[in-house]
């Protein structure tokens, strides 16, 4: 008997949006609610309409669920949520089958159909235990129509994949009633066979149902990252952390006001009938507590509880303001690209940024998951999304408010961020502890705030101490960032048998203790002699097994302290790189990364499998460490013709300088075309180690180096000499200069390998200088 397809509908105005001939998200699930970016919702469904026992969770409305709750991911880096259903088919009816959803757009609370046919292909993450499913384009009830819809069938394995279906190669079901002895859908008597271009037109929901029918299977589907494909992609990437962040809030000030001078507070539900219990109380005099992330002072805490709620979504949250007047008066991120924080937590919560626009309040959000231990996250401003209910509120649905409502758009109009406890999840009870530190904006400040990590007229400056040798450092007061004016005390303590030889970077000289005034961003090493030096392991995992490997640059059992190694992907084939990872931090994206040894330290290569007919792009960074690239879109892999953008970003100290690789060329940003794997290089150069006004760049293959690897001195002058010096002034060698570049081993003029510490560069025309530290 020809299989029946049941597909669950339901009867609603038509609503058509607007053809769009470029690519478009449906959901990527991190905002972490049962609402999509279109406005529609999620839901799960099941055969108990035809007499059917099978089960399904998260339960369907009708069925007493409180609404679709997103899953939390563990085994997808980048990702926190996905859409999943789970449960088991029963034997009630002869068809049984179980599915979920999502609606493409609505008209108030009904679904409404949407036009997609401007796109070509849906294309979604996907892992299961291994049955296999159907993913649907569901048509609406349309007179003559029967329910019909395109389908498109596959298998989900247990690892994520992802699933391109090209709308045009999707078939059509087979119908009921009148129509179950038609054997042939194509034959000229079925002539309310409803064509693929008139569906598109008007698809109201897609589906992802069972294809297995027997009694007692077992169902286990995750979804995530649901794009309409019409020409490349807008899933929003990460940014990355720059020198010129804005602090938002360190909260070391242990007051209740920002670096913007907003101010903090809690509240809750009461405004809507609730009952929801927050502390500290709403209305009450917020103060910071103790202590804050990675030992600092202080941090944003609040704790709530839902019990017997009189309010249908509960909630409870804890917010600060952007500017001294609170909303509806709003600061201006026009130079900013995102947030960054570090928060923790035992319970789900989303972070809301809400935007004035005209007078409405436009909540964007995104959602953080629970976290037992201190946690950065960085998102951009597009990564937070419009909730479903504020979108039909305001008569908003579909591609065209997707684009058109981006947070990046109105990112001049900021008034507030909340924290709050996630609505969906805890409508029938729960309670739950949340702390916050350290928030910057990323790229830049809020208009009246100060750049260079500060913000709201106090600018912010970072301290950073390297040792060279066997000792150690303290810094009173220890913190990460420190405001203008401030003072720190540095005491240098020499390990058995050592001896402290100087201080040289920001402050030079013998002094210790010494005490130096912040008033720019800072670097101080203290070299010590003598002595066992410090070292440490250095352990490098690969995830998953046989996914690649990675080289080191010293490739050694120990490190000393303070010494800078390489290390480089190189995924195996049929495999993509995808980070780098040190516990639950993200360290990188690039396959090349620097890292400085000052503790033992576990860093593991995350790969990932390339779907078959996907392509990647491995990225490198000449010389490690001097900066990153960023690929937009970010995807492991990428379908044949897809375009990406890479933009190679400088860290402070390098300038970029050209592709190398599958691409050449100095341009940046940079456009390629995948059409085969690639691996392109980013070159940068040294800008002269902040050196004196030089034209010299400065390329050093490790720093800190040991004696025998070299180091190039790259764009002299004719002529030019480089010489080398101690600390104290006195020369040990001079370099010629040989076709604009001078080479140096790290040996004194004799040919003996100099001892650890700091030395001094200095070229006699191009005036540039800088720092070289040789350990051993």
């Amino acid at each position: 008997m020809k299989q029946k397809i049941k597909i669950v509908t339901l009867v609603c105005s038509m609503l058509l949006l607007n053809v769009f001939m470029f690519s478009a998200v449906l959901d990527n699930l991190e905002d972490g609610d049962n609402g999509n970016w279109w406005g529609g919702f999620w839901y799960t469904y099941d055969d108990s309409p035809n007499g059917g026992n099978s089960v399904v969770y998260p339960l369907p409305d009708a069925k007493g669920g409180i609404g679709f709750i997103p899953s939390d991911v563990t085994d997808q880096l980048g990702n926190n949520y996905a859409a999943r259903m789970w449960g088991q088919l029963g034997g009630g009816y002869q068809y049984a089958f179980v599915g979920m959803g999502t609606n493409l757009a609505q008209n108030g609370s009904n679904p409404a159909p949407a036009d997609i046919s401007g796109f070509t292909a849906v294309r979604f993450k996907v892992k299961g235990n291994g049955k296999t499913y159907q993913f649907k384009l569901n048509d609406p009830n349309a007179p003559n129509r029967n329910y019909k819809v395109y389908l498109y069938t596959f298998t989900a394995g247990p690892s994520w994949q992802t699933i391109t279906v090209n709308l045009n190669e999707t078939d059509l079901a087979y119908g009921w009633g009148n129509y179950n002895n038609k054997t042939n859908p194509g034959a000229p008597d079925w002539n309310d066979k409803p064509p693929l271009s008139q569906v598109l037109r008007g698809v109201e929901a897609f589906q992802w149902q069972t294809v297995d029918q027997t009694a007692g299977t077992q169902v286990d589907l995750w979804i995530d990252d649901i794009e309409l494909i019409g020409g490349g992609t807008t899933l929003p990437t990460k940014p990355s952390s720059t020198p010129s962040d804005g602090l938002i809030d360190n909260l070391e000030d242990g007051d209740a006001a920002n670096n913007l001078s907003g101010y903090w507070f809690t509240f809750n539900d009461s405004a809507d009938g609730g009952n929801t219990t927050v502390n500290p109380p709403q209305g009450s005099d917020y103060q910071p507590t103790q202590p804050g992330a990675g030992g600092s002072s202080y941090a944003a805490t609040f704790s709530w509880q839902i019990a017997n709620p009189t309010y249908i979504n509960p909630y409870a949250a804890l917010g600060t303001n952007l500017t001294p007047d609170g909303p509806p008066s709003y600061a201006d991120g026009s130079n900013t690209t995102g947030i960054r924080l570090k928060y923790k937590s035992d319970a789900h919560h989303i972070l809301k940024i809400n935007v004035n626009e005209n007078g409405i309040e436009y909540p964007y959000q995104v959602g953080l998951p629970p976290s037992t231990d201190w946690k950065e996250v960085i998102f951009s401003w597009d990564e937070f999304v419009l909730p479903a209910w504020f979108m039909q509120e305001r008569g908003l649905a579909g591609v065209d408010a997707m684009n058109n409502l981006k947070l990046s758009t109105r990112k001049n109009r900021i008034m507030s961020i909340h924290f709050q406890s996630a609505p969906v999840r805890y409508k029938n009870g729960g309670s739950g502890t949340f702390a916050v530190d350290d928030i910057y904006s990323v790229g830049g400040a809020f208009a009246g705030s100060s750049g260079g990590g500060g913000g709201g007229g106090v600018p912010t400056y970072t301290l950073t101490v390297n040792v060279v040798g066997n000792g150690t450092v303290t810094k009173n007061p220890d913190k990460t960032v420190y405001n203008a004016g401030e003072q720190v005390t540095l005491t240098a303590t020499p390990g058995p048998g050592a001896t402290f030889v100087g201080w040289s970077g920001s402050v030079t000289g013998t002094q210790n203790p010494i005490t130096i005034t912040m008033d720019s961003n800072k670097t101080v090493t203290a070299t010590f002699s003598g002595g066992q030096t410090q070292t440490y392991t250095l352990t490098v995992n690969v995830s998953p097994t046989g996914g690649g490997t990675v080289t080191k640059n010293p490739d050694k059992t120990v490190y000393n302290s303070g010494e800078t190694v390489t290390l480089t992907a190189i995924p195996a084939n049929g495999y993509a790189f995808v980070n780098w990872t040190e516990g639950t931090t993200v360290l990188g994206t690039n396959a090349t990364l620097s890292i400085t040894m000052t503790s033992n330290r576990t860093i593991t290569a995350n790969f990932q499998q390339v779907q078959a007919g996907q392509y990647t792009i491995t990225i490198l960074i000449n010389p490690a460490g001097a900066g990153t690239v960023t690929k937009n879109p970010n995807q492991p892999s990428y379908t044949a013709g897809t375009q990406v953008t890479l933009q190679a970003v400088a860290n402070p100290g390098y300038q970029f300088s050209n592709w190398s690789g599958s691409i050449t060329g100095t341009q940046n940003p940079i456009t390629v075309t995948v059409n085969s794997n690639m691996t392109i290089t980013a070159n940068f150069t040294s800008t002269g180690g902040g050196g004196a006004g030089g034209t010299a760049t400065v390329y050093i293959t490790d720093n800190p180096l040991v004696p025998g690897q070299a180091v190039q001195f790259r764009n002299l002058k004719s002529g030019d000499e480089v010489k080398i010096y101690t600390i104290l002034g006195t020369e040990v060698n001079t370099l010629k200069e040989s076709g604009g570049v001078a080479n140096w081993d790290g040996k004194d003029k004799n040919g003996n390998p100099l001892d650890s510490g700091v030395y001094i560069y200095k070229t006699t025309k191009s005036g540039a200088k800088g720092k070289i530290i040789i350990q051993k």
